[in-house]
C-alpha cells in the first residue's frame, strides 16, 4: 500500500520468488529425516502462497493471504505441538528411528494426520480455504501478468507438499511398532491432548465457515486496495 506502481512494476519478479519459496520449500522438507525440520520448511512453502495472494492485488488475494497466515498459525502451531508430544515420548524426533506410533499414540497420530491433510489443503479444513481464496486472486489478477501460469505452478506445490508429508506419517506413524530407544511409549498425557484437539477443531471450524471469517477480512481487504489506487 506504500508504493503500489513500485509493486506493480515488480509483480513479476515478486511472484517469481514466491513460486520458488513454494516449490523449493516444499522440496527442501522432502529432503528432511527430522520431523520437526519437516513442519518447519513447510512454513517456507506457505508463506510462498501468502506473497503470491498479496502481489495478486485482488480482493481474493490479498483476502486469501490473510486468511493463510490465520490458518498457517493454527496449523503449523498443531504440528510443532504434536511433533514435541511425540519426541516427548520417544526421545526422537527422526523418521527413520520410529514407526507403528498410531499402536502406541493413536490419539496423537490422529491428531498429527489431522494436521498433515490441513496443510495437504483437505476440503473442509483451514488449509484448503485459504489456499483456495489465493489462487482465485491470483487467477483473475489484472495486476500480474501471466497470472495464469503462476497459480498453476503454485498449485502444483500441492502435490509435492502431500509427498512428503505422506512419506512421513507412513513411516513414523504407521506400519508395524519399532522404536529405536529403551523408552516405554504410552498414550499422550489429557493434559497434551487436549490441546492438540482444540487447535484441531478451530481449523475445521476456519474450513467450514471460511465466510464467517472471511467477511471480516474482505471488509478490511476492500480500504487496502483502494488505498493502494487505481493501478
Amino acid at each position: 500500500t506504500m508504493l503500489p506502481e513500485q509493486a506493480a512494476m515488480l509483480a513479476v519478479p515478486i511472484a517469481a520468488v514466491a513460486v520458488l519459496s513454494i516449490i523449493y520449500g516444499a522440496l527442501l522438507a522432502l529432503a528432511q529425516q527430522d520431523l520437526k525440520r519437516i513442519v518447519a520448511y513447510s512454513s517456507v512453502s506457505s508463506m510462498g502462497y501468502v506473497i503470491l495472494g498479496l502481489i495478486a492485488y485482488t480482493i481474493y488475494g490479498v483476502g486469501g493471504a490473510t486468511f493463510q497466515m490465520i490458518a498457517h498459525g493454527l496449523i503449523s502451531g498443531l504440528l510443532f505441538m504434536t511433533v514435541g508430544v511425540i519426541y516427548n515420548a520417544t526421545h526422537t524426533r527422526m523418521v527413520g528411528d520410529m514407526s507403528g506410533m498410531a499402536d502406541r499414540m493413536p490419539v496423537t497420530a490422529g491428531v498429527f494426520v489431522a494436521g498433515a491433510f490441513a496443510y495437504m489443503g483437505l476440503p473442509l479444513m483451514a488449509g484448503f480455504a485459504a489456499e483456495l481464496f489465493i489462487f482465485l486472486g491470483a487467477f483473475e489478477s489484472t495486476v500480474l501478468p501471466a497470472a495464469p501460469l503462476f497459480t498453476a505452478i503454485a498449485m502444483f506445490g500441492i502435490v509435492i507438499v502431500a509427498g512428503y508429508l505422506l512419506w512421513a506419517m507412513q513411516r513414523s506413524l504407521f506400519g508395524p511398532f519399532r522404536l529405536e530407544t529403551d523408552y516405554e511409549i504410552t498414550r499422550a498425557p489429557i493434559h497434551d491432548v487436549v490441546p492438540l484437539i482444540a487447535l484441531v477443531v478451530l481449523i475445521i471450524l476456519l474450513g467450514t465457515a471460511p465466510e464467517v471469517f472471511f467477511e471480516m477480512i474482505r471488509d478490511a481487504t476492500v480500504d487496502v486496495i483502494e488505498f493502494g489506487g487505481d493501478i
